[in-house]
């Protein structure tokens, strides 16, 4: 069986190039595991010029669309004249880049609510802030998405989020199928090493691996990091990433040699976090089930996060993990004083629950069982 995954941009637009970003990542896995079942996976994504190329033992497939408005529609029928419909499958790896058919043979993979954006970051103008045309455009991007995933019957979630949201404001048709699949981390940290990463550590590390932008809530933790070590706490604290807020990130904390900014590249963020104790996700909107906090927590760090999107479905408050509320003022400066006053016992348990977790319910080979059994049913 040939399997066809769809998606705006794999490698870039000459098809020379990889491309970097977590949907990107995704497909990578899922296309070495169609090879894994016997299958062929099929790569296809706009391009300037038609092209034929080779990635990772799968064939990338760029088309170049005729008319922009209507690309969509075009790229599924040019996939059509790749495979046989009657016996392959497609795949459409974003809602955004689904179109309306009939044919029973596809899904369509939903990657989270992304429009959960608080007004003050939507925009500067009152208008927004006052809150009607921010209600407008979280309502304009609500109908967009329930139209996208109402274009084919099979929906994969990377989180409950979306599905309790979605049967919450339509009747589910007796014909329409959801998956929930949540993202994975494919390494995890013997739980033997725990006791001696807590033990061999005098000041603790706290990392922060993301983009530096407003919706990551980089602001946010700055500021929080600012105060603590105003009132005289002794850890380090990392920034990792890129992004708008990277030149003013330096001059913040120019002059504190406590606090590190760099850059690193997204597959070695398990490596990267294995030498940290707190990992901090201060999302304030747009999350599935994160994988830089999944990374964190197979890493052994003690995760911090936002009660957003998908993240609700991965910690247990106390448990696992810990959640702060963006929405409350001074809510993640309370929470992170809280972790860094852990007794070691504390922290073990936590740790231990927080490993079992993604080995369990969130390991690569868990994922993979999942997509298995979608896959197998066509």
């Amino acid at each position: 069986m040939k399997v066809a995954l769809l998606y705006h941009q794999y490698l870039d637009k000459t098809g020379e190039t990889e491309t970097i970003g977590g949907i990107q990542t995704y497909i990578y896995y899922l296309s070495e595991l169609i090879k894994k079942m016997g299958h062929n996976p099929l790569i296809i994504q706009f391009s300037e010029n038609n092209f034929e190329s080779k990635h990772n033992g799968a064939t990338v497939l760029g088309y170049k669309p005729r008319n922009n408005r209507n690309k969509n529609n075009e790229i599924y029928k040019f996939s059509l004249s790749k495979i046989d419909k009657n016996k392959d499958l497609v795949i459409f790896c974003s809602e955004n880049i689904a179109t309306k058919t009939s044919n029973k043979r596809t899904i369509t993979i939903q990657h989270g609510v992304y429009w959960d954006i608080p007004s003050n970051i939507l925009t500067a103008k009152k208008l927004f802030q006052d809150g009607i045309l921010s209600n407008l455009y979280k309502l304009f991007f609500l109908r967009k998405a329930l139209k996208n995933i109402d274009k084919t019957n099979n929906i994969v979630c990377v989180d409950y989020n979306f599905y309790n949201f979605y049967r919450g404001v339509k009747n589910i048709a007796k014909d329409k199928y959801f998956w929930i699949v949540p993202n994975f981390c494919e390494k995890i940290i013997p739980h033997q090493d725990i006791r001696n990463r807590i033990s061999s550590k005098n000041k603790q590390r706290i990392i922060f691996a993301r983009r530096f932008q407003n919706i990551r809530g980089v602001k946010e933790i700055a500021n929080v990091i600012s105060s603590l070590y105003e009132k005289q706490y002794d850890f380090e604290f990392h920034f990792y990433g890129e992004g708008p807020y990277k030149t003013w990130l330096k001059n913040k904390f120019s002059g504190n040699n406590q606090v590190k900014i760099a850059s690193y590249k997204s597959t070695d963020s398990y490596n990267i976090h294995l030498n940290y104790d707190i990992a901090i996700v201060p999302s304030v909107a747009s999350e599935g089930t994160s994988l830089s906090l999944l990374e964190s927590m197979a890493a052994g760090c003690i995760p911090l996060c936002s009660n957003v999107g998908g993240m609700t479905n991965i910690i247990i408050d106390n448990f696992n993990g810990f959640f702060f509320n963006p929405s409350l003022k001074d809510n993640l400066q309370i929470k992170l004083e809280e972790i860094l006053k852990l007794e070691t016992k504390e922290k073990e348990s936590i740790l231990h629950h927080s490993i079992e977790t993604v080995r369990k319910g969130f390991s690569l080979e868990v994922w993979e069982n999942k997509w298995e059994t979608i896959i197998n049913k066509f």
